[in-house]
């Protein structure tokens, strides 16, 4: 029986200092995209692996961005569900050229969907239809789950 944790995020990004960033070790690049870099990273106190997204935000007198504030909002409502990587926490810093930098740290997943699906093609297997009907539920529901809140959090934005 899948059970649900709730997540207790900060309303605002903790001040990210020196300290803050020295309690992750970073271990290796695992990508990167149009907004920022991910890493794979220990958290040194407790030994957790954890995945780092790093995000530079654009610097204007805006503040942070609507897609991000978006982007957090839906990851902090979705951690609830058990098919999602969870947000564990979010961090907010400068970096070396005083831009502002948002960490957001993940629960570290080794693998994901495509990489999964590709495993059984390589190896010639067949996908077992009880794994192919969790992961289409799986998928569904957070779609679904993703577009209600998108238009709520779409509605409260416009405010």
């Amino acid at each position: 029986m899948d059970t649900a944790t709730t997540v207790q995020l900060p309303a605002q990004p903790k001040p990210l200092t020196n300290q803050a960033m020295d309690a992750y070790e970073k271990l290796e690049k695992l990508g990167e995209g149009t907004y920022g870099k991910v890493f794979k990273a220990r958290e040194k106190a407790t030994g957790k692996i954890v995945a780092l997204k790093k995000t530079r935000l654009p610097e204007d007198d805006e503040g942070v961005p609507p897609t991000t504030l978006r982007e957090v909002s839906l990851l902090r409502m979705l951690s609830v569900d058990p098919h999602v990587v969870r947000l564990l926490d979010l961090k907010q810093g400068q970096n070396k050229q005083g831009q502002t930098i948002l960490y957001l740290v993940f629960e570290y997943m080794d693998t994901d969907l495509k990489k999964y699906i590709r495993s059984f093609r390589q190896n010639r297997d067949m996908i077992p239809p009880k794994t192919i009907k969790v992961t289409s539920y799986a998928t569904k529901r957070t779609v679904s789950l993703f577009y209600y809140m998108l238009q709520t959090i779409d509605s409260l934005l416009a405010l």
